[in-house]
């Protein structure tokens, strides 16, 4: 075996962050300002090393000055990273392309094409040629209007499964024709967090909603343990009728700015006024945002057949919510049989009848609730929480009574027990709950402390005197121990 097929083989065993260092690329980790990326490549590449696939890089090396206005008369004498991709994927194709003439390194596996990638133009040069990519890499000019350029017009050109990835986001050229208030990298982080893309003057919007069900991910990389710098790459995977968008709204519900989340789920249903999810996580985001109406009248769009447990438990809470009590009556059964056998929904069907002080028609729909929760005992614990609360104390006495039995270890539901006794004033029941709880938790001098209190908001002081003793002794018994 000569020294040429030893040195071949040597590099197909090696990672794409060795072949990167090696050939002193900055995608690895050691050479220039060193980026990192490979180390996110060869975890999502590794698995398909040896496939055949089709790889288009954008840009394929970095300009002697950034910001060179003569960038396209530059000539290279050669091009490291074409060579990393090679050694890393033998059986690939892979099509170059650059502003600046590296056609003399054509060869059977590589395939040059000369663009300025600013121009929509010069990327249909690309696509003349190819209409299909298994992975694209934009490493080119790095300036925003070039980034959304390329991606307006080549993700639809990647196979369902493929990565889309533009490296260097966090750093735009000096001298741009097109310069931006926000970058790639900001453009994506809205779609991570609301599954639509931002309305922004600069921003190919309309194009860019086009893609929004074909995205399945994204990742934004930092590459931290390099060097603290933002995040540098971000990643898109592409996923045919993906149903993530809905995804991240439901994530993000607790995401403080309401009226981009609003904005971004009215922006999602006049998108898909058909989907299903999406129309019921754009009446959460109205619900939360205080828009129970609204809410309502999203609910409504959704197709019978298409409404899921989850769905008929918000418009249970809706309707509570406006104060339609006759109509949340009227549907009761239809509710019910929606939500059996989906435990969260039926506690959330529960909480909207408590809400809507229909106590005594939903008897018979609580004892089927419990039974269904043998296995989440929990929300036994959160019914009664719910019903010690509202006009049914008694019935919350009743079911924090059995979570204590059933969650011996829960220090919340003796709490929730203690201070519930305290409320409706029932000393000996509250002697009773803190001895139970006490004799559980021995030696606790926060169980102690929150007994004390709730024997001191009911004037319980007979029992808080004991119990002051037994704080006392219990601090001391630590200290000894100490």
């Amino acid at each position: 075996m000569d020294s040429k097929t030893l040195k071949t083989l040597r590099m197909q065993s090696q990672s794409l962050t060795q072949l990167a260092d090696e050939l002193a690329i900055d995608k690895g980790t050691r050479h220039r300002t060193p980026h990192g990326y490979t180390l996110l490549y060869d975890m999502l590449f590794s698995d398909r090393r040896y496939e055949s696939l089709t790889i288009l890089e954008l840009g394929l090396q970095t300009p002697t000055g950034l910001d060179a206005q003569d960038v396209a008369g530059r000539t290279g004498s050669a091009i490291s990273s074409v060579r990393m991709w090679n050694e890393f994927f033998p059986n690939a194709k892979f099509i170059g392309v650059d502003i600046s003439d590296f056609s003399q390194f054509e060869d059977e596996d590589f395939e040059f094409i000369r663009a300025d990638l600013s121009d929509e133009a010069g990327v249909q040069k690309i696509l003349e040629k190819h209409q299909h990519f298994d992975l694209i890499i934009d490493d080119a000019s790095h300036a925003t209007h070039d980034q959304m350029v390329c991606f307006k017009h080549l993700f639809p050109a990647l196979r369902e499964g493929g990565i889309y990835i533009v490296e260097d986001t966090h750093w735009q050229p000096g001298r741009s024709e097109f310069a931006m208030d926000l970058n790639f990298r900001e453009i994506l982080a809205h779609f991570s967090l609301y599954g639509v893309f931002p309305e922004h003057a600069q921003i190919f919007t309309q194009a860019f909603d086009h893609h929004t069900m074909n995205i399945g991910g994204v990742l934004i990389q930092s590459p931290g343990h390099i060097q603290p710098q933002p995040e540098r790459a971000c990643v898109i995977h592409k996923a045919a009728n993906a149903s993530n968008s809905c995804f991240r709204m439901k994530i993000n519900n607790e995401y403080k700015d309401d009226s981009i989340r609003l904005n971004a789920a009215k922006k999602l249903r006049s998108l898909y006024p058909d989907d299903a999810r999406i129309l019921f996580e754009t009446a959460v985001a109205f619900s939360d945002s205080g828009h129970a109406e609204q809410a309502l009248g999203v609910l409504n769009e959704i197709k019978p057949e298409d409404r899921a447990a989850e769905t008929i438990a918000l418009h249970a809470k809706l309707l509570a919510t406006t104060g339609q009590v006759e109509e949340l009556k009227d549907r009761m059964a239809n509710f019910q049989a929606g939500v059996v056998g989906e435990v969260h929904s039926s506690y959330d069907l529960i909480e909207a009848l408590i809400d809507a002080n229909l106590i005594e028609p939903t008897d018979q729909f609580i004892t089927t609730f419990l039974e269904d929760t043998t296995r989440q005992p929990i929300f036994t614990y959160r019914l009664a929480c719910a019903f010690a609360v509202s006009s049914q104390p008694a019935l919350g006495t009743e079911l924090l009574e059995r979570a204590v039995q059933k969650l011996p270890a829960r220090q919340e539901c003796y709490i929730t027990l203690m201070e519930h006794y305290a409320v409706l004033n029932e000393r000996d029941k509250l002697s009773e709950s803190i001895d139970r709880a006490i004799a559980r938790f021995k030696q606790d001098a926060g169980i102690i402390q929150i007994a004390a209190s709730a024997c001191g908001a009911c004037g319980h002081t007979e029992k808080l005197r004991g119990l002051r003793a037994e704080y006392d002794a219990v601090l001391s018994e630590h200290s000894r121990a100490a």
